[in-house]
């Protein structure tokens, strides 16, 4: 349902909805709700029902009534927060867009002043201020609200690198639509959505504004919120940080932004993995090992500066995957955690001096944590603040705050001042005085047999752990590079690692140079870990299910991936059959079926083989199309010249047809450089021409690459060559070479398998006859399909036999949809079209008139149809009971007539 407004507002303000019935209105009401008179035509609000099961979309329907300024889009399925902003947008018909999530809210006056600096600063992105609001009603100032004091006017990123670490939210930022339009920039899938949306906002705008007010109130600890909940999903952010350094690596150049980010990066991942709420304990491992491949990978040139304390030791241990000692350093935390209550409860030692001066105070909501602390949004929303004096950091004290510390040379947080608690590496603190001496702190932590030492900031800490059970995991400590001593108990040690070496990389790696072999890690070899893999029931440690998440790949303005429609590409080969004009026919019959894209060959007979008739070079007789016909022949029959390209480019594109094309050598490249193609297909055949796909990849453009006759190292050899090369984005094809393709090899089986393998979307080059093949493929993860097509097969062909008309290559369209919208969901019960037919199951009804006081008999009460009565699993409890009054035939029975 759509209200069209009578002119386009400055402002559209875009709110996915899903799940949120008790928070709904009040998001609405905050939007609107007070607005003046005169801003109301310049504000737009567009509400996106994501297939909520409660009465949001009612709800929504009713605010919409009457009100033109309100839009409202009804997807028919559940796509997610980001698709569903996606969906907003497209309905959008501001000059600026705002994305408000449907469980905050906008404080009064939000919306007169965002208007006010948007027509003031006309800003490519407005960057906002907002408070958390937690349940029990505290107000919480943000980690990086600070960042956005004193900016006025517009700035760019390079005026004020710090802005690059405001929160990477959506919701925080509005955003001019040209300027969105031209970044093409969208929303993908899954969680962390925001993650490859908000950065690249920033670095790319031109202009930056900042209002400097509280505009939003971001609602924390609600069920269901991703920050709240324990999932496997969150492994989803790896995909998300691989977006966003695939488009960093295609559109920046300043080395800073790069180290900025990975250190935000790294932050993050440290946050997730440290949050009970987030990650299984089971899974934490193999989380953990993730971030490690993305330090390893992303691991700036120059190195980045670390921070200092705990979040610097973790880092350390990141760089050296020492997940056994970040887990001992983690349990140190807690227990310190546990152990700081019940040692600020000890009584003063005898000779003590007496306190003087007032009690401490609270440490103040608003007191930012440092830089390196990590997105407070990421943090357990539900915790309550450290009681009154205890947990303290240094900048939580108003005399000594200092502006927190940065990633590009700003101050540091006052710490070890005189007189004041020294921080650990444990968590813990130091205090002057006889009771810092290792005394044992009495109560639950040392009854289960601990007990923490206190160590020296800067030169690590000796955590003095009494395990219950000893000796047990002497030797892998060691390994990961903790040092255990102690026959009683162990006294670990956790070390700082070496400094930096020249002769080795960042601390924690080994060399990779010149002369150097690399480690070879079977978590390193997505090829080899497919076949390593162990099994293990749901939750296993080994993080499986995360392993099948692939990214979305954009070939022009298409999503290819899990969770977006089969992306369906027609084929023309050489189906021409030589003529230019039936060239163009194909065009038009590709357009009109309703196919996404065309795609041709870019060859001469010369760039592909050469004019040699001996044995190699001919086709065996027993080919079925082409047998005993020279290569050289069959390839000047079946190119298409280069003149061409342009013709049938500009005509597919007048249709608004994708159009790309395969190409066989460096020559092929260029003239398809020129033409702007979208993206490049790799045939089966120079799958294993590793220099040919480097050079395809080095244009940064996503590439579709056919895996015919090819083993699983082949392709891990070619989708390495095209990450190093610096692809935009990989599609992998299951594909049987052979013309025409029997369906018994298709083998669609291997889908799932080169999707869990290689974390990329999968689809299939198809040239078995008809559409069925290809439809099945959809149910096992096919994103995209590729089918020959030619206008009549009867008119002959070197591709003809295996090749769709335009008739069929609309119904596979089609029924393509059709079996990817039939997937659905896992979930188990009566679907919404199935409501109305659970009226018609069977109940108990009185199927004869009976007086009160009748006995319920075989003969007066039976399971029929339809619904209304008790179920017939209870006949056997009500017969032999009695009628309590008279009921007539065809009453449904029910335990007051009894």
């Amino acid at each position: 349902m759509v209200n069209e407004p009578t002119r386009s507002p400055l402002l559209s303000i875009v709110v996915p909805v899903h799940g949120v019935e008790a928070y709904l209105y009040q998001c609405l009401e905050s939007v609107l709700g007070g607005l003046p008179a005169a801003e109301a035509d310049d504000v737009e609000l567009v509400a996106v029902d994501d297939a909520s099961p409660d009465r949001c979309g009612e709800m929504l329907r009713s605010y919409a009534a009457g009100r033109p300024r309100v839009r409202v889009v009804e997807l028919t399925r559940n796509v997610g927060l980001g698709l569903a902003r996606n969906a907003g947008l497209e309905l959008a018909t501001g000059r600026y867009v705002w994305f408000v999530d449907s469980d905050d809210w906008l404080p009064p006056g939000s919306v007169p002043a965002v208007l006010d600096r948007l027509r003031r600063d006309e800003p490519d992105v407005l960057l906002l201020d907002h408070l958390r609001v937690h349940e029990n009603g505290r107000l919480e100032v943000d980690a990086s609200s600070h960042l956005l004091r004193g900016v006025a006017g517009c700035v760019r990123l390079a005026d004020r690198p710090e802005l690059l670490r405001v929160q990477h939210t959506a919701w925080n930022k509005v955003i001019r639509r040209a300027f969105l339009d031209e970044l093409g920039l969208r929303f993908h899938p899954g969680w962390y959505e925001d993650i490859p949306f908000s950065h690249p906002l920033l670095i790319a705008a031109e202009r930056i504004a900042v209002l400097d007010e509280v505009c939003y109130r971001y609602r924390q600890g609600r069920l269901g919120a991703i920050t709240s909940t324990r999932s496997r999903r969150h492994f989803e952010a790896f995909t998300q940080y691989e977006r966003l350094h695939e488009w960093v690596a295609r559109n920046v150049t300043q080395e800073w932004i790069r180290t900025d980010l990975f250190a935000l990066m790294v932050n993050h991942y440290l946050v997730v993995v440290g949050n009970e709420g987030r990650v299984h304990p089971r899974l934490r491992r193999a989380f953990f090992r993730r971030v490690a491949a993305h330090y390893r990978r992303y691991l700036p040139t120059g190195g980045y500066p670390r921070p200092d304390g705990v979040a610097g030791l973790k880092h350390r241990l990141v760089a050296r995957d020492s997940y056994l000692a970040y887990s001992m350093l983690r349990r140190a935390h807690r227990l310190a955690g546990r152990l700081r209550p019940a040692r600020a409860a000890e009584p003063a030692p005898a000779g003590a001096a007496p306190t003087v001066g007032p009690p401490a105070s609270p440490p103040p909501p608003s007191s930012p944590p440092p830089w390196w602390a990590g997105d407070e949004r990421d943090r357990d929303p539900g915790r309550r603040p450290p009681p009154p004096g205890r947990g303290r950091r240094p900048g939580d004290d108003p005399a000594l705050a200092q502006p927190p510390a940065g990633p590009r040379g700003q101050p540091h947080p006052a710490r070890d001042q005189p007189g004041r608690a020294r921080r650990l590496v444990g968590g813990g603190t130091r205090r002057p005085g006889p009771a810092a001496a290792g005394a044992r702190a009495p109560g639950r932590a040392l009854r289960s047999g601990h007990l923490l030492r206190g160590g020296q900031p800067g030169k690590g800490a000796d955590l003095g752990l009494l395990p219950r059970r000893r000796g047990a995991g002497r030797a892998r400590a060691a390994h990961a590079g903790v040092a255990v001593a102690g026959a009683g108990g162990h006294r670990v040690r956790l070390r700082q690692p070496r400094r930096a070496d020249p002769r080795r990389g960042d601390a924690g790696h080994q060399p990779t140079g010149a002369g150097t072999a690399p480690a070879l890690r079977i978590r390193d070899r997505p090829a080899l870990r497919a076949g390593r893999r162990r099994h293990s029931a749901p939750g296993g440690v080994d993080g499986t299910e995360q392993e099948t998440m692939t990214a979305t790949v954009r070939i022009g303005p298409h999503a290819v991936g899990a969770g977006q429609r089969p992306f369906v590409v027609a084929e023309m080969s050489g189906n021409h059959n030589g003529d230019l004009d039936r060239a163009l026919a194909i065009v038009d019959a590709v357009a009109a079926s309703g196919a996404h894209a065309l795609k041709l060959q870019t060859f001469t007979p010369d760039t592909i083989t050469i004019d040699v008739d001996a044995p190699d070079f001919r086709i065996s007789g027993g080919h079925e199309l082409w047998g005993g016909e020279r290569l050289y022949q069959l390839f000047e029959r079946a190119h298409t010249p280069y003149e061409w390209h342009e013709p049938i480019f500009e005509r597919a594109r007048r249709h608004g047809l994708t159009v790309f094309s395969s190409p066989f050598d460096a020559t092929a490249v260029r003239l398809l450089e020129e033409l702007d193609v979208p993206a490049y297909k790799i045939a089966s055949s120079e799958l294993v021409d590793l220099p040919l796909i480097r050079l395809v990849a080095s244009t940064g453009r996503p590439l579709v690459v056919s895996t015919g006759m090819a083993t699983i190292g082949e392709i891990d050899a070619a989708v390495r060559a095209a990450r190093d090369g610096g692809a935009g984005g990989i599609v992998l094809l299951a594909c049987t070479a052979s013309y025409p393709a029997p369906p018994q090899d298709s083998n669609l089986r291997r889908l799932p398998v080169l999707a869990d393998a290689f974390g990329v979307p999968v689809g299939l080059s198809d040239h078995t006859p008809g559409i069925g093949v290809p439809v099945a493929a959809v149910a096992l993860g096919a994103c995209l399909i590729e089918k020959h097509v030619t206008l009549r097969r009867a008119d002959g062909g070197v591709d003809s036999d295996f090749s769709l008309e335009p008739a069929e290559l609309a119904e596979l369209r089609v029924e393509s949809e059709r079996a990817w919208a039939a997937l659905g969901t896992t979930a188990v019960g009566p679907t919404p079209t199935e409501r109305e037919g659970l009226r018609f199951r069977r109940s108990l009804y009185v199927v004869a008139d009976v007086r009160a006081g009748d006995p319920v008999t075989a003969e007066n009460v039976r399971s029929i149809r339809p619904a209304g009565g008790l179920p017939p699993a209870d006949l056997d409890r009500v017969l032999g009971r009695t009628f309590r009054r008279d009921v007539p035939r065809g009453t449904p029975l029910g335990w007051d007539l009894i």
